[in-house]
C-alpha cells in the first residue's frame, strides 16, 4: 500500500506519534547494538584488535552522523512535498536526493581510502595497530555506499509517514550483523577466518541487504523513482543541502566537542574516562526514546507544514515536550536509585563506579530539557529552517558545555564537568521552549 498521501495530517496526534515512535525505538536500539556486538567479538581477538576498532569508532561515527544530516535534509523537503499533495514533486525530490547520496558515497569512499594511513597516524596509532585499522577501514570505506544509501532511504520512508518499515529493516540489519560477525571473524561453517576485517565485512553485508530492501520499498511499493534525469536536479540538491549541510556540520562538531570533554577527564586518569564511557553508553540506551521521537517529529511537522495545518504542529510539539519532561523525570529517579548497580555490571573498580554513578546522578536531572531541545531542532529542520536548529546545538556545546566544563574542572574537578552538562541542557532546553513559542507567531505569519 502506497503511503505518499499525507497520512500524518489527519487523526489523533498522540496516537500517531506513539504508533510511529515504537518501531523506531526498536530500530535505534538495534543500531546501537551493532556497535556493541562488533566490539564484543573483536575483543576476543586480543588487545591490539580492540585498540584498532576503538581508533576507528570516532571516525566512523562522525561520518555516520554527517550522513544523517543529509538524510534529515532529504526527509525535510520530501515530507513537506507530501503534505502539499504534490506526488510528482515527491518523486523528483526522492530521485534527486538518492542521486546526491550516491555521489556523496563515491566521494567518501575515495577520500576515506586515501586518508586511512595519515589520519590514523595523526590520531596516534602505532604500526601494528595501524595494520589492523587498515584491514578494517578499507572494507568499511568500500561498503560505505550501502551505509549512506540505506540511512538516507530510511529517512525518506519515514518522511512518507511509514516508521515501521525502517524500524524493522534496522532491527533485521542488526540481527544479520550479529549472526555474521562470528562467522566472518572466526571462520565458522567453512568460511575463512578474516579477523577484524570480518567485522567490517559483516556490517557491510548487513547494510547491503537493508539497502536493497529499502530501495525496493521506495521503487516498487511507492513507485517514487523518476526514470529520466530532471533538469531541475541542482535545485533539488540546493534545497536538500540547505538543510542537510548545517545539520550534518552541527552533528560532526558536537561529536568533536565531546572529544574535548574526554580529554578534560583524561587528566584524572584512564579510570575516570572509563567511568564516563560507561555512563554515556547507559545514557545512550536511556535517551534512545528521544532519538526515536525526534526522528518522527520531523516527518510529522513537515507533512502538516506542507498541508498548512499549523495547529497540529503546535499540539504535536506540546505533547512531545510534555513526554520529554516526564521521561526525563522518570530516568532521573531510576538513575538516582540504581546508578551504582547498573555501572557495576560493567566494572567494579571503585573510581570507575564513583565517576559513572556521579554522572548518572547529576546529568539525568536535565534530560527533560535535553529532550525539548531535540524536538525543537528536529522541528526547525523539518520546517526548512536549519539555522536556528544549528544555532541551538552549537550554543549548547560551545557557549555553555565546553567553557563551563573547563571552569568546572578547574574549581570542582570532574563534578564540575558533569555540572556543566547539566547547566548546558537546562539553559538550551529552556531557550528551545521559548523559541517554540516564538515560532508559533512567525508560523502564522508565513
Amino acid at each position: 500500500m502506497k503511503t505518499t498521501n499525507a497520512i500524518l495530517t489527519e487523526g489523533p496526534i498522540g496516537r500517531i506519534l506513539f504508533r510511529m515512535t515504537l518501531p523506531m525505538m526498536g530500530g535505534i536500539y538495534a543500531m546501537i547494538g551493532i556497535f556493541l556486538v562488533d566490539t564484543y567479538f573483536v575483543s576476543r581477538l586480543g588487545t591490539l584488535a580492540l585498540a584498532a576498532i576503538s581508533f576507528t569508532f570516532p571516525i566512523t561515527m562522525i561520518l555516520i552522523y554527517f550522513v544523517m544530516g543529509i538524510g534529515i535534509g532529504t526527509a525535510s523537503v520530501v515530507s513537506r512535498a507530501v503534505g502539499e499533495g504534490d506526488h510528482q514533486k515527491v518523486r523528483r525530490l526522492v530521485t534527486d536526493g538518492l542521486l546526491l547520496t550516491v555521489l556523496l558515497a563515491g566521494v567518501l569512499t575515495f577520500l576515506g581510502l586515501w586518508t586511512i594511513k595519515p589520519l590514523f597516524t595523526f590520531l596516534g596509532a602505532q604500526r601494528d595497530v595501524l595494520t589492523l585499522i587498515n584491514d578494517y577501514m578499507r572494507v568499511w570505506y568500500i561498503g560505505i555506499g550501502f551505509i549512506v544509501i540505506s540511512m538516507v532511504t530510511f529517512n525518506i520512508i519515514r518522511a512518507l509517514g511509514d516508521a515501521t518499515s525502517p524500524g524493522i529493516l534496522m532491527m533485521f540489519s542488526a540481527l544479520l550483523n550479529l549472526v555474521l560477525d562470528p562467522i566472518f571473524i572466526f571462520g565458522l561453517f567453512g568460511f575463512p577466518a578474516l579477523g577484524i576485517k570480518g567485522a567490517a565485512l559483516a556490517s557491510l553485508t548487513a547494510f547491503s541487504v537493508s539497502t536493497v530492501l529499502s530501495l525496493m520499498i521506495v521503487a516498487k511499493r511507492e513507485k517514487l523513482f523518476w526514470l529520466s534525469l530532471d533538469p531541475h536536479i541542482f535545485r533539488s540538491w540546493k534545497e536538500i543541502l540547505y538543510i542537510g549541510l548545517p545539520s550534518a556540520t552541527s552533528n560532526v562538531i558536537i561529536h568533536l566537542a565531546i572529544a574535548v570533554v574526554v580529554k578534560l577527564l583524561a587528566t584524572f586518569g584512564e579510570k575516570a574516562v572509563a567511568g564516563f564511557g560507561i555512563a554515556t553508553r547507559i545514557e545512550a540506551f536511556a535517551l534512545a526514546v528521544y532519538f526515536a521521537l525526534s526522528s518522527i517529529i520531523g516527518p510529522f511537522v513537515g507533512q502538516n507544514w506542507g498541508a498548512g495545518k499549523i495547529q497540529r504542529i503546535q499540539e504535536g510539539l506540546r505533547l512531545s515536550d510534555r513526554f520529554c519532561l516526564l521521561w526525563g523525570l522518570f530516568l532521573a529517579v531510576i538513575f538516582a536509585l540504581f546508578a551504582r548497580p547498573l555501572v557495576g555490571l560493567f566494572d567494579q573498580n571503585e573510581l570507575v563506579l564513583a565517576v559513572a554513578s556521579l554522572y548518572l546522578l547529576i546529568v539525568p536531572l536535565s534530560y527533560g530539557a535535553e529532550g525539548v531541545l531535540m524536538m525543537t531542532t528536529s522541528a526547525f529542520n523539518a520546517l526548512g529552517r536549519p539555522l536556528p536548529a544549528t544555532f541551538l546545538s552549537l550554543t549548547r556545546m560551545f557557549v555553555f558545555y565546553i567553557p563551563l566544563a573547563y571552569l568546572g574542572k578547574a574549581y570542582f574537578g570532574f563534578i564540575g564537568i558533569f555540572a556543566a552538562a547539566f547547566i548546558a541542557n537546562i539553559v538550551t532546553g529552556w531557550f528551545s521552549f521559548k523559541l517554540q513559542e516564538a515560532r508559533a507567531f512567525w508560523v502564522r505569519q508565513a
